[in-house]
């Protein structure tokens, strides 16, 4: 029987972390997700924890192909999940000039993060809470700019002093009379990115916002300035905020980090980011080609991209990595032993169930029953018969083909399609083809979890 397993860089991450593997179980208080996650990683592809036998209808001979361990933290099915992600958000995308926006947080504030993980929430509603903000204000600075207009071209001029009385009563909470649609509603997805490029922990939140909103009456309003002055103190200001009321019931009392010492870094924080956060927010015109480039880099992105693992030496003890440092692209090399690698891997594994990615207004599940609204007003980027092809390339034979040009289903002696013949589970793998009726026949599985009719 020819067994099939992924072989090269992703096996050498593999080594890698077994050999890690007995001093990470020794740490104490150490997350159970990682534990799950890393042997989950170590597991995959690995026939002896399940899989699929193919047989030649022709010859006879039998392929058995391992299953995948459905984690983020494997490189491989983490690319996976990467290209379902991004194909699903296509099929979702407005045909419209997105830009691309970065929310990072003081160097100071990073340590509280991994005290209370859960807190990492707080950055995806400080990014919501914040671009609404702006497209209000957007909105109601264009509703008054088209009223001035008019009433300079009936009446002359309007007084100065009624212009400053005016601009005092503008706010993004507050709309003015005689306003008879709600602000835009723009359409932006936010995902967490917990690691820079040398690997340290840094989290910092990339955003995908249109350049616009739709309104009540399906009009579209178009928001393609946004004010770096107003995103990065505000982000600051929310941010801080909600911080502040949550790491006071949460953060211990005692130790390195507490509520306390939040506090005072806090006022340092708002003496010295006067300014507030960094907020990067290029003017660049992303069209719907680009957009759908930008979504497959940053969905679901592994911590760390096999190609930039050099080497590992199991003898010396010690992997080599690099990376392109961010202030003048230049490459960085860096030596370390397994253990140091992984626990710089390991930081970053989510909690159970924490959504790294999220969406927001147009985009996110709770407008769905207006989404015929939606298309009615704006038209997607792509039709459903592309979406259907582009997530075809996922399954597994279309995926091997398009990635190594190599059909794992073709049989190496005759050259014909191989078909599934038995579907087996942990420590129940065939000694041989007369004792497969030990395991569950292929089709007859698909049958009863509802992938395909009894007639496929």
């Amino acid at each position: 029987m020819q067994l099939h397993m992924y072989n090269g860089v992703m096996q050498l991450l593999k080594q890698i972390m077994q050999a890690a593997l007995p001093a990470l179980q020794a740490i104490p208080n150490l997350r159970p997700v990682i534990l799950d996650n890393v042997t989950r990683m170590l597991h995959c592809k690995d026939p002896k924890y399940g899989g699929v036998i193919y047989g030649c209808p022709e010859c006879g001979n039998t392929k058995l192909v391992g299953f995948s361990c459905h984690s983020r933290f494997c490189p491989s099915c983490g690319s996976k999940y990467n290209q379902e992600r991004a194909i699903e958000m296509a099929s979702k995308v407005i045909n419209c000039p997105h830009r691309h926006l970065v929310f990072t947080i003081d160097k100071r504030l990073r340590p509280y993060f991994r005290v209370d993980r859960a807190a990492l929430g707080l950055l995806f509603t400080a990014v919501d809470i914040t671009l609404r903000g702006w497209f209000d204000r957007a909105y109601i600075d264009d509703f008054w700019f088209q009223r001035n207009n008019e009433v300079s071209r009936h009446r002359g001029k309007p007084n100065k002093k009624k212009k400053k009385h005016r601009r005092k009563k503008r706010s993004p909470y507050n709309l003015p009379s005689g306003m008879t649609n709600a602000p835009a509603v723009p359409g932006f997805l936010c995902v967490l990115h917990t690691f820079g490029r040398s690997l340290q922990w840094n989290p910092h939140i990339h955003c995908l916002c249109t350049e616009g909103g739709l309104c009540k009456d399906s009009s579209w309003k178009n928001v393609s300035y946004f004010n770096y002055a107003y995103l990065r103190k505000n982000f600051m200001s929310v941010l801080l905020s909600l911080l502040s009321k949550r790491f006071s019931v949460t953060l211990p009392k005692t130790g390195h980090y507490t509520y306390a010492t939040f506090l005072s870094d806090r006022k340092l924080i708002r003496e010295d980011d006067k300014d507030g956060f960094y907020v990067n927010a290029p003017p660049k015109q992303m069209d719907i080609k680009n957009t759908i480039k930008y979504i497959g880099r940053y969905l679901g992105r592994p911590v760390i991209a096999s190609s930039r693992i050099d080497s590992y030496d199991p003898i010396k003890d010690e992997v080599c990595y690099h990376y392109d440092r961010h202030e003048d692209e230049k490459r960085v090399d860096v030596k370390l032993s397994a253990l140091e690698f992984a626990k710089l891997l390991i930081v970053h594994i989510p909690d159970e169930n924490f959504k790294m990615l999220r969406y927001y207004g147009l985009y996110s599940t709770k407008t769905a029953h207006c989404e015929y609204v939606i298309k009615a007003a704006l038209a997607t980027a792509f039709r459903s018969s592309t979406i259907t092809q582009l997530r075809a390339t996922t399954h597994y034979r279309n995926n091997m083909l398009l990635t190594f040009r190599i059909d794992p289903l073709t049989c190496e002696y005759c050259g014909h399609l191989m078909e599934p013949m038995i579907i087996y589970e942990y420590n129940n793998l065939p000694d041989s083809v007369d004792h497969m009726h030990k395991s569950i026949p292929f089709k007859e599985y698909l049958r009863i979890v509802g992938h395909y009719s009894s007639s496929s």
